[in-house]
């Protein structure tokens, strides 16, 4: 009877060994809403999250995606970088489409959500049907959800290479983006700031100081009009532009009007970026909030305040480094 045991005890510590390496290890993680997640191998994804699908293609991991937000589709550059046809698609992050999602059976799902009910996000039911499937949710929690801050990119790309396992590769390009932005800065810091103003949908509709855009004007050595402002996009009197008086005016990419229409208001002649011609609609990079086209709009912004040289060729480059293909179509 010894005997056998004796024989049997390798054979059990070898069965066991064996359960353990089939097992899914399930590592915890935390999202950038600051909630706690248990994560397994994560195998299928799903992201409602423009930005959190980009991070995800960056780091070699886009194959995994088996679902994706409505708007991901109408982005400038994702649809270079998937094949939408063979990609379900599983509604907004504020209107998802729940059965649909859990009928896909991913390992974790990317979306908006820091739990404060803004119109971005999912809604918090939502959220805890999904995880009451035995579904992680991680929380992309960013820009006018909260207080603006550059640091977010390299946040966002380093929490999700933890989730998806590639931290290293995350480090890689977070670590990339960091020393172009401090490169840059140290450029800009060299010369005088300008005021600037940026309108959104209506003439008169400014950046206030929490989101990404007065982050982006003051990196890149301009002092925003509406710096003062906590409101994202503040509606102000034609007289506040005025008598502020910036230097450059930039117009968001999908405003319906253009730098003529600000040049030709008569409201605005004695604006000095008015007199001076220096009115600019951005170009289209699509989000800012995706890392590195965002970091494609620093460099457009240091182009446009200094002339700052070289956006063009920095720019192409980045774009093939990151993506693959030539910049928007350029």
């Amino acid at each position: 009877m010894r005997k056998l045991l004796l024989l049997l005890i390798p054979l059990f510590l070898a069965l066991c060994v064996q359960h353990e390496a089939e097992s899914p290890k399930v590592k915890t993680v935390t999202d950038m809403a600051g909630r706690t997640l248990n994560v397994s191998s994560v195998e299928r994804i799903v992201s409602l999250n423009s930005e959190a699908l980009e991070i995800t293609y960056l780091l070699g991991e886009g194959k995994k995606v088996v679902g994706a937000g409505t708007w991901s589709r109408q982005d400038v550059l994702l649809p270079k970088l998937y094949n939408f046809s063979e990609i379900e698609d599983v509604g907004t992050a504020s209107r998802p489409n729940v059965e649909r999602i859990i009928a896909l059976k991913p390992d974790i799902v990317f979306t908006y959500y820091c739990g404060r009910g803004h119109g971005y996000e999912t809604p918090k039911e939502i959220v805890e049907k999904l995880e009451s499937a035995g579904i992680p949710v991680f929380g992309i929690c960013i820009a006018v959800i909260r207080q603006a801050e550059w640091a977010q990119y390299y946040e966002m790309i380093e929490m999700i290479g933890n989730v998806l396992g590639k931290e290293r590769e995350a480090k890689d390009l977070s670590g990339y983006l960091r020393k172009l932005k401090d490169e840059f800065e140290a450029n800009a810091s060299k010369v005088e700031k300008k005021r600037v103003v940026y309108t959104w949908s209506e003439p008169n509709r400014i950046a206030g100081n929490s989101t990404i855009t007065h982050v982006t004007i003051e990196l890149a050595g301009g002092l925003n009009i509406g710096g003062e402002l906590a409101e994202p996009y503040a509606t102000v009197s034609p007289e506040f532009i005025v008598e502020k008086n910036p230097e450059i005016w930039l117009i968001w990419h999908l405003a319906k009007y253009n730098a003529s229409d600000i040049i030709k208001d008569p409201r605005f002649r004695d604006v000095d970026a008015v007199k001076n011609g220096r009115v600019y609609k951005e170009p289209d990079f699509g989000s800012n909030w995706n890392p590195v086209r965002a970091h494609l709009s620093l460099l457009w912004h240091g182009k446009i305040f200094h002339g700052i040289p070289d956006f063009d060729l920095k720019a192409e480059e980045i774009c093939r480094k990151f993506y693959g293909v030539s910049c928007f179509g350029r």
